[in-house]
């Protein structure tokens, strides 16, 4: 999917664009870079399809003259600002003005996505590719970037690549001078292919062994079910039915009203307690624990331990190798402004 950075809402004096958020080496990286840098990889097709679909389905409402629910779209603020614990007004404009993101943008934003999800789906239209690569698309793309939380792990998939070239020393132009030439995918070639170099030097079979071994407990898998109560005197008598055998968790459920859910999680997902709770438990085993809506009643059904062969795994375990190394790289090579010199 393309997307046009030069876009006439793309400018040089477009603040949200050029706001610098760090350097390498002398080289400045903006906004727009780390944008930029991201449909090279073809990482932006994702927010582009959700983006032109909201934008279709925000206009087909307005054409249908339907009405938005208002509390929804509250609880969907709200939502965002628990989030990034900004518990006041103030809080959230200083974030907002970090993010240069106006207040209109901001509520636009969750009419959107209002409407992206609950437009009926015979309503829904998207936009088509004249309309994406045109003017003004970009612009709220950046906004949904940053509103969306996409952004940041955006912005260190380039500093890390930044960091890889430098330490490669795969680079004999800078970002600015290929970038005035016009080439900056040439920059984002030479950063991607140092990348994969320090890849795979940091992901040995030695080291993902070791690491494996360093985070087993938190990547050990378990299947449970669960049924919230509403009282702690319930809870009680529903273990105790359960841990006897005189009751199913299906049973329990109808009996309680409340759903029976099962999940399979890793122990890293799980609060300190109920993750150890969970690793000394054997299979079958009851357990209960408190939650904002009651007390969970829960039965561990299985528990497996994590193998390299598996492909979550090693993901897991590779991000957390790369992560460890790219962070001692950067720390070294990656300054940032500092929290005022944003909020200019």
């Amino acid at each position: 999917m393309k997307i046009s950075m030069n876009s006439p809402d793309v400018t040089a004096d477009s603040p949200g664009w050029m706001r610098v958020l760090f350097s390498c080496q002398g080289d400045q990286f903006t906004v727009k870079d780390v944008i930029e840098a991201a449909r090279w990889r073809g990482d932006l097709d994702k927010a582009c399809r959700e983006l032109s679909t909201a934008i279709g389905c925000e206009a087909r409402a307005a054409q249908l003259k339907l009405e938005p629910n208002e509390v929804e779209i509250q609880r969907l603020s709200e939502e965002f600002r628990y989030q990034r614990d900004l518990l006041t007004t103030e809080e959230t404009e200083r974030w907002l003005i970090a993010h240069d993101v106006t207040e209109e943008e901001f509520s636009d934003y969750f009419l959107r996505s209002y409407w992206r999800r609950n437009l009926p789906e015979a309503d829904r239209v998207e936009l088509d590719e004249a309309a994406i690569g045109g003017e003004g698309f970009a612009e709220l793309l950046r906004v949904e970037l940053m509103l969306s939380g996409e952004f940041e792990p955006l912005e260190r998939e380039l500093s890390c690549r930044a960091a890889a070239l430098h330490s490669e020393g795969r680079s004999k132009e800078s970002k600015a001078e290929l970038q005035a030439k016009g080439v900056f995918g040439e920059w984002c070639s030479r950063a991607e292919a140092a990348y994969r170099d320090v890849c795979g030097r940091v992901l040995t079979e030695d080291s993902r062994t070791r690491m494996l071994a360093a985070m087993r407990i938190l990547l050990t898998r378990v299947v449970v079910e669960s049924v919230v109560l509403k009282s702690s005197a319930a809870a009680r008598e529903a273990t105790l039915c359960l841990r006897n055998q005189e009751m199913t968790m299906d049973e329990l459920s109808q009996e309680a009203g409340s759903a029976c859910a099962r999940v399979e999680i890793f122990l890293g997902d799980c609060d300190e307690e109920y993750q150890r709770r969970l690793l000394c438990a054997a299979p079958g085993e009851v357990l209960e624990q408190a939650s904002d809506d009651g007390v969970v009643v829960s039965r561990l059904l299985d528990k497996t331990e994590p193998k390299i062969g598996d492909e979550v795994i090693r993901a897991k375990v590779d991000g957390r190798l790369l992560d460890a190394y790219l962070a001692e790289l950067a720390s070294k090579v990656i300054t940032r402004p500092s929290v005022a010199e944003n909020l200019r």
